[in-house]
């Protein structure tokens, strides 16, 4: 961990870049599946989370173009697909081949 001693009575003044948030962007990013056009979606964090959704985004078959380090477009104009294979879905401890198996959630309805 690197330590910075500031000595002198002199203001500190500039700018510090800060990376899009983790949480917001995994929620984000497929909400890009909703729009029948070219997303833009900028402040992206490099987290293996977020290359996690590029790739099931192009397996459902959207097109994902880098723009920059830190912004994409997302066009979902020819989805071909609903599912996305269970190896891409389950991360972690569960990933099948470490003994484990994903399996698809089942909703019902709670009772009255």
């Amino acid at each position: 961990m690197k330590k910075y001693i500031i000595e002198g009575g002199k203001s500190l003044y500039g700018e510090v870049p800060i990376s899009g948030a983790k949480n917001a962007a995994v929620a984000i990013l497929p909400a890009a599946l909703l729009v029948n056009g070219t997303c833009r979606i900028e402040n992206i964090p490099q987290i293996s989370d977020v290359s996690l959704i590029f790739d099931i985004l192009t397996d459902l078959g959207a097109e994902v173009r880098s723009v920059n380090a830190h912004a994409v477009e997302i066009n979902c104009e020819h989805i071909r697909s609903t599912r996305t294979p269970y190896d891409r879905r389950a991360a972690g401890p569960l990933r099948p081949g470490r003994g484990h198996h994903a399996r698809r959630l089942q909703l019902r309805r709670a009772p009255h």
